[in-house]
């Protein structure tokens, strides 16, 4: 489940050439911000739509509330999106989290994807008003060991056809070597003085009493939401 992306603002003026080479472009409103390059579900990102023989680029919202639930990513087997309003999402990547393998890790491990000998890509999505939603399927050979779903990954030139005349076969998964990976931080393990009221609030331990009762030992973090620990007192931080 794709739920961030990340568009860099040199793969952003690489992608409006090359769409200008096809057929004549018009952005409409405010370009993304440079400063905010990290793109979520609630956020605004770039996407290109088609209007006849004309291309239009804006900023939608990702994701649209249906009942309680927001649609952020959507299914594309065995439904035909022919009549859809289809879009394209310009990404320079995007992201996987992986809950880490080794016991009392905090965070998600982070695997960022990138598509091989290309600035820029495009993700298969639809349009509803002013929000859009990620098509996926089924993860390729690049994607296997991480997901058993994926988005929908586009080259330049299969963007353009998507846009112009929908196939099922586009929205397959990519052949193996399409996409490169990195994991930009993983488990990392620095030895730190355990402290009762910063392990009582993660998940796997939500109790004083379940504390190993020791002044030292080897722990595990992952720096998403927490900070490592203090050089000086050898504490962890949250």
């Amino acid at each position: 489940m794709c739920i961030e992306y990340e568009l860099r603002t040199e793969s952003f003026q690489a992608a409006l050439p090359f769409f200008r080479q096809e057929l004549p472009l018009a952005w409409a409103g405010p370009e993304p911000d440079p400063s905010n390059f990290r793109v979520r579900v609630g956020n605004r990102g770039a996407v290109v739509r088609r209007d006849g023989d004309l291309l239009t680029g804006e900023m939608m919202i990702w994701g649209w509330e249906e009942g309680r639930q927001i649609i952020f990513n959507l299914r594309s087997e065995g439904k035909d999106f022919a009549q859809d309003r289809r879009v394209l999402i310009l990404v320079t990547g995007y992201y996987e989290y992986t809950e880490p393998m080794e016991p009392m890790v905090l965070g998600h491990e982070q695997h960022f994807f990138t598509m091989k000998g290309e600035r820029w890509f495009s993700l298969a999505g639809i349009a509803v008003e002013n929000h859009f939603s990620l098509l996926t399927t089924k993860a390729s050979l690049d994607n296997k060991r991480f997901r058993k779903r994926q988005a929908c990954v586009l080259s330049p030139s299969a963007g353009l056809e998507w846009l112009g005349c929908p196939q099922p076969e586009m929205l397959r998964p990519g052949e193996a070597g399409t996409m490169s990976v990195r994991t930009l931080y993983g488990a990392k393990t620095s030895r730190c003085r355990v402290v009762p009221t910063a392990f009582c609030t993660s998940a796997r331990a939500r109790s004083p009493d379940r504390l190993p009762r020791v002044e030292s030992r080897w722990y595990s973090w992952v720096g998403s939401n927490h900070r490592p620990p203090d050089p000086q007192s050898g504490a962890l931080t949250i």
